[in-house]
């Protein structure tokens, strides 16, 4: 699979200029990019029947970092 991959590519580097690369590329990115740069993360204190351990587990972590009078947190990525 791996192989057949490569030559695939080396052979579309060979005969695909780089321009017609370039904007299939960009034109297959647009549908896999994400819709909004803001995204919400609702992690719910149980399902109905049991307690999430999620929940707990960053109740626990976040209680350390955090005041209780926080309604909201933002999470950014770091970048290097």
């Amino acid at each position: 699979m791996t192989a057949s991959i490569m030559l695939f590519r080396s052979m579309a580097n060979d005969l695909i200029p780089y321009p017609i690369q370039n904007y299939l590329l960009s034109t297959l990115f647009c549908f896999f990019k994400p819709r909004s740069k803001i995204h919400t993360l609702i992690i719910e204190e149980s399902n109905g029947m049991a307690r999430n351990e999620i929940y707990d587990a960053s109740e626990c972590y976040l209680s350390t970092r955090i005041s209780p009078d926080n309604q909201r947190l933002n999470v950014t990525p770091l970048r290097f």
